[in-house]
């Protein structure tokens, strides 16, 4: 018999990457799985904001909901992502401990190059 602190039943990980040489190897796998993804990512955020306002306090005002817009070279998009990447790290790292008010806290993360126009076509900066 396992003691309290015991949490064989939990998911051995908490999130997934797949391997870049997919995109290349089977592109319309990776498309229909990531397709797949973000609807459950909808589905979740969804029940999420319908929930919102009744949260009880503190985890009311905790909740963020946001998004950018940001113009950046490839070298900051690897930067952005691998500090993003430390920051769950971290605090995966730090949760867990079956604390009295511990919850479950779903983090949804999405950055991706946006369509830009012609550069020629935009003029100088």
């Amino acid at each position: 018999m396992g003691t309290s602190r015991e949490r064989w039943w939990r998911a051995a990980h908490s999130g997934f990457r797949l391997p870049e040489s997919l995109d290349t190897e089977a592109p319309e796998l990776t498309t229909a799985l990531r397709h797949t993804v973000a609807a459950g990512w909808t589905e979740r955020l969804g029940a999420a904001v319908n929930e919102w306002s009744a949260q009880p306090e503190g985890w009311r005002e905790a909740q963020l909901m946001s998004d950018r817009t940001l113009r950046l070279t490839l070298e900051q998009m690897e930067r952005l992502r691998a500090e993003l990447v430390e920051v769950l790290n971290r605090h995966t790292a730090e949760g867990g401990t079956g604390e009295t008010g511990e919850r479950t806290v779903h983090v949804q993360l999405a950055a991706f190059p946006g369509a830009d126009p012609d550069p020629a076509a935009e003029g100088p900066r």
